[in-house]
């Protein structure tokens, strides 16, 4: 019997592309959603996602994965605050 560890994510960002990204992972069950982060209010179409729904980056809670989808921009800054140390 093969057995298949699951992973936990966290996603950071409210747009498209973290919605389409949680759409494609969110029914997939070696993939355990733990939070989703915005900076402002998600938009209602995050509501069929019920998962924990943040606006504080010192809330999100430790997972295998933490993925960033937002602009371009802003992934230095976001991954700054999250990751205080170099990031190779």
């Amino acid at each position: 019997m093969k057995t298949t560890k699951q992973i936990t994510i966290s996603v950071i960002g409210g747009g498209n592309v973290a919605f389409h990204f949680l759409n494609a992972l969110y029914k997939k069950s070696e993939i355990i959603v733990k939070q989703i982060y915005n900076r402002s209010d998600f938009s209602s179409d995050f509501d069929i996602f019920p998962i924990e729904k943040i606006h504080n980056l010192t809330d999100l809670k430790p997972v295998d994965v933490c993925f960033i989808a937002v602009k371009d921009e802003a992934i230095a800054q976001i991954a700054q605050k999250i990751f205080p140390f170099p990031i190779v």
